[in-house]
């Protein structure tokens, strides 16, 4: 006896073949990504640009008053700096001396001597008063003969990308000036809409387009200590899978790259991972668009799946949220704070970040 072969509809396809265990939701979403490679169709729906989801804007901010002030506070002597030490009017007593990583700076007959910290004044006395066994009345002089301990650094699309010396007041175009300007300076090159500076896990939203191409002053902040200046390229379309996935990824885009192909690639949202909170980041960092989406609804076929645009960002958060208001700033520079931590990570490998020894 023959039985009846039944039709599968595609709606039994995504009841049969698509389980409540995220896993196997992955391997589906994977399959989907090697068809898409082989220029098959989704045989459920292929996304299209209309199946967009729906934004929130997101206004980060101007630029603090105080940011465009140099802080009058006096250098402190730290771990790298190299200092010229001298007994003034003791010939052969002149000497180079380098701050160890434990603060520590070695001159002459005073030993071991606590540097880090200090102002170069406040150093002269300290050796001074180790000098006294040794010197009728020293007078020592101390000056920062190069500056390793302040520096900041510059990512991206700049000529002469790497660390640079923070000794004296330094606005963010002098810091452009320094590494050489832009590398290829045009717009199919460098996105200016997408540059940031990074100070801590805060993102400063300067306009680089004004500062640039406009001249305007109000956004040529003062840098600081340990911030990261990054401009983005322009030419490079790619997508961001970052947060708690299995691999935190930079993805080429392509016409056929959508929501699920991209969290595929980077192997889903961890199990930590708030799966129905992820957020997509698009546009300017100074004042982008974000919208909720819900992995599992997407993947099991009750939200659509859609196409991402060059320069999305996936965020996937570990922490639940409630409303998408209260924590779209967090999640900007969540993101953002990550994309130039990879950025560090892969100059480090490529040693491109060796810091630019100026002297005063």
């Amino acid at each position: 006896m023959t039985g009846h072969r039944p039709r599968f509809t595609s709606a039994m396809m995504r009841k049969s073949f698509i389980s409540r265990d995220i896993p196997a939701v992955l391997l589906i979403c994977g399959a989907l990504v090697s068809c898409a490679t082989k220029g098959d169709l989704d045989p459920w729906a292929a996304p299209t640009d209309r199946a967009q989801p729906e934004f929130l804007n997101v206004e980060m901010g101007g630029i603090q008053p105080g940011y465009l002030r140099a802080k009058k506070t006096p250098y402190k002597i730290g771990s790298g700096d190299v200092l010229d030490v001298e007994l003034v009017e003791v010939e052969g007593t002149r000497a180079a001396s380098l701050v160890m990583p434990d603060g520590m700076v070695y001159y002459d007959l005073a030993g071991a001597v606590p540097a880090s910290g200090l102002t170069p004044e406040q150093l002269e006395e300290e050796l001074a008063k180790r000098l006294e066994r040794s010197y009728s009345a020293p007078f020592v002089s101390v000056r920062i003969a190069e500056y390793g301990s302040q520096t900041y650094t510059m990512l991206g699309q700049f000529a002469a990308p790497g660390s640079y010396p923070l000794g004296v007041p330094t606005t963010l175009l002098q810091a452009i000036s320094l590494a050489g300007g832009l590398s290829g300076f045009t717009q199919e090159v460098v996105d200016l809409d997408r540059s940031i500076v990074l100070r801590g896990t805060e993102v400063i939203p300067v306009d680089f387009d004004g500062l640039i191409r406009k001249g305007d002053m109000t956004q040529n902040i003062y840098l600081e200590p340990g911030d990261y200046v990054f401009l983005a390229e322009a030419s490079g379309a790619t997508v961001y899978v970052l947060g708690d996935v299995a691999r935190a990824s930079v993805l080429p885009y392509t016409q056929r790259t959508t929501f699920l192909s991209a969290l595929a690639q980077a192997g889903g949202p961890n199990p930590s991972a708030h799966a129905g909170g992820i957020v997509l980041i698009r546009g300017s960092l100074r004042s982008p668009q974000v919208a909720g989406l819900n992995f599992k609804d997407i993947a099991r076929g009750r939200e659509r799946d859609f196409k991402l645009q060059p320069g999305d960002i996936i965020w996937v958060p570990r922490a639940p949220w409630q409303k998408l208001e209260d924590y779209a700033k967090t999640f900007v520079r969540s993101s953002a704070t990550a994309i130039v931590l990879r950025l560090i990570d892969r100059d480090r490998v490529e040693r491109r970040t060796t810091p630019v020894i100026v002297s005063p």
